[in-house]
């Protein structure tokens, strides 16, 4: 389980989860900026916000709450999983759709400041 946790200006995917067959649950986290900063976008990485499992692989992942925006690629992938769920989750400004994730919406789209919010005092990241 995840929960709360950020991932941001990695050089390929935020959360991968290509070859994991048990399911992992991910609660109110957020992958943004993925291989797009300066020195960490190569031709070979695919920069997605969530990837989800692969045609071979699917662990039916758990996500709720969470938010993927300004990724290179999709904010949300199943990458051929077919499983994988998400509830009330957000996918904004990506530079391509969501694939094969149902329960994200579009809409919403935090402020760049709201990436450098500091977390509630419960550990748990702000509401956006």
């Amino acid at each position: 389980m995840f929960r709360g946790c950020r991932a941001w200006s990695d050089g390929d995917d935020g959360w991968d989860f290509y070859g994991w067959t048990s399911s992992i649950t991910v609660e109110n986290c957020w992958a943004f900026n993925m291989a797009t900063e300066s020195g960490y976008k190569g031709s070979n990485s695919d920069g997605n916000g969530f990837k989800l499992g692969s045609d071979s692989d699917d662990g039916a992942h758990k996500l709720s709450g969470c938010m993927a925006f300004g990724n290179k690629k999709s904010g949300f992938t199943s990458n051929g999983g077919k499983d994988s769920t998400c509830a009330n989750c957000k996918s904004c400004n990506n530079g391509q759709a969501d694939k094969g994730v149902s329960g994200v919406s579009s809409g919403g789209c935090p402020a760049a400041s709201a990436a450098q919010a500091k977390r509630n005092a419960d550990g748990s990241l702000p509401s956006i």
